[in-house]
């Protein structure tokens, strides 16, 4: 009790002093779940929308939802299916993680989702092909879950484990060092924080091949469909859709039926009826 006590003054000392809005639980898996509980109803007595993230490495813990009462856990089989399709060019294994996430294991619960962090190597250095760099924030930011960016990689930053040692994944900056891929990200962010489809939309898979895959996110009238084409080729799809707006390009189409989709693209289409 004494010890229970103590981590719960801390966590107040933290909300009263700093107005933290939340906590990640490191190792979640290794806490007590009574305990996690236990905070989780103390943290909201605190504030109403307090937000409690459990480190997760595994998959199928369902159990930190329904007993250790978490808002979400990582995503690392969803952060492996990403670059490791973006890789093999197999986006079956992307489209069988995101079913087996949201379709079986967590349903009606919405995971953290990366495609770094600060225990493993950055995309930039763990993709094969860096053109394809913007594309996988444009999945990371299309796709269920609550997209995490991290910090220097929003511009590119490189780095792996090294001789054991994290020193290269975690390095300090003076200022930041923004460009094209940062500004791109931001459109990202704007177009996911206006749409309440790519937010809490529902899934449902369109197109799916080795090289592309198209999906759309549904909430309530909102309909936007993501289009994904990794190849060095262009891609014609072709949707029963009419009236569409691409997002990230700013301009309205008028049906996307035989719609190309060129080499090495993504695009969202807005469904405008």
């Amino acid at each position: 009790p004494d010890v229970q006590r103590y981590l719960l003054d801390s966590v107040d000392f933290w909300i009263d002093y700093f107005d933290i809005d939340g906590i990640r639980l490191d190792v979640a898996y290794s806490l007590p779940r009574w305990f996690m509980a236990m905070l989780k109803d103390h943290c909201r007595q605190k504030k109403e929308d307090f937000f409690l993230l459990g480190e997760v490495l595994g998959d199928n813990a369902g159990y930190m939802f329904s007993e250790a009462h978490l808002d979400s856990i990582t995503d690392y089989p969803g952060f492996k299916g990403l670059w490791s399709s973006f890789n093999s060019l197999n986006m079956f294994e992307m489209a069988h993680t995101i079913k087996r996430n949201y379709k079986e294991m967590y349903q009606g619960q919405i995971l953290w989702s990366f495609v770094d962090n600060h225990d493993v190597a950055r995309i930039a250095s763990q993709l094969t092909d860096l053109e394809k760099l913007p594309l996988i924030y444009g999945m990371l930011f299309s796709l269920p879950g609550i997209p995490c960016i991290y910090y220097g990689s929003e511009w590119g930053q490189t780095g792996k484990k090294e001789q054991g040692s994290d020193a290269s994944l975690r390095p300090e900056y003076e200022k930041p060092l923004p460009n094209d891929l940062t500004k791109y990200i931001k459109k990202l962010v704007e177009i996911r924080n206006k749409y309440k489809a790519l937010q809490l939309g529902e899934y449902n898979e369109r197109i799916l091949t080795n090289k592309q895959f198209v999906f759309e996110r549904v909430f309530e009238n909102q309909k936007i469909i993501i289009a994904l084409n990794l190849d060095e080729n262009e891609y014609t799809i072709s949707l029963n859709e009419q009236k569409a707006h691409s997002l990230i390009e700013n301009i309205s189409i008028d049906s996307l039926n035989n719609v190309i989709l060129l080499p090495k693209s993504i695009q969202y289409y807005l469904i405008e009826n």
